[in-house]
């Protein structure tokens, strides 16, 4: 009897630890607009991924680049252009999801997504050993005029495996998976609050 009130007990807790967990966001909030202007808001525009101050794991992205060969360079552009398609495809993806209408480019909007990518860490692949990649986004919303409204801290990780072996694989996983943070994120702020 002693057992089973002990198994029950930790099924409990359990049950209540992992119920906790499912309230947790995968964002830090930097700075909200209030009163939230982007409430009830159903079209925004996302502007081309910023990269003008990355840095690469404990580098510059240039001296990061300096020891590479023509070919590493080409294909680190190659990895960040795979990041900007899979963030866009993403977050317009979960934009709809929300019925939202996510716009890229120079689509007029009442509001702006503008994504900056502020750190990359390429992590690597070599079957005995390897490590993941991990990417932070600094994202704002702004109203078409450039105010700023708010401003979040995205941050995503991608496992180095077979399948992921190369840096381009990795940082195109983390586009997507960062394009949907920002796209639930989005919604949270655009729906009625319960308030």
């Amino acid at each position: 009897m002693k057992n089973v009130r002990r198994t029950l007990m930790m099924g409990l807790v359990l049950v209540t630890v992992l119920g906790c967990g499912s309230g947790i966001v995968p964002w830090r909030v930097l700075s909200q607009a209030n009163p939230n202007p982007v409430q009830g808001q159903k079209e925004f525009v996302v502007a081309p991924v910023d990269f003008s101050t990355l840095a690469v794991g404990s580098k510059s992205e240039a001296e990061y680049l300096s020891k590479k060969t023509p070919e590493e360079r080409a294909g680190w552009e190659h990895a960040k252009a795979a990041f900007q398609e899979e963030f866009g495809k993403a977050i317009r993806a979960g934009g709809t999801q929300a019925g939202l209408s996510i716009a890229l480019g120079g689509t007029p909007a009442p509001f702006v997504i503008r994504p900056k990518v502020d750190y990359i860490e390429p992590g690597y692949y070599a079957y005995v050993s390897s490590s993941a990649s991990g990417v932070k986004v600094t994202m704002k919303i702004t109203t078409a005029d450039g105010k700023d409204v708010d401003e979040v801290l995205l941050e995503h990780h991608t496992s180095a495996s077979m399948g992921s072996a190369s840096i381009e694989s990795r940082v195109r996983a983390d586009g997507e998976g960062m394009g949907a943070q920002a796209a639930q994120y989005i919604a949270q702020r655009v729906a009625p609050s319960k308030g």
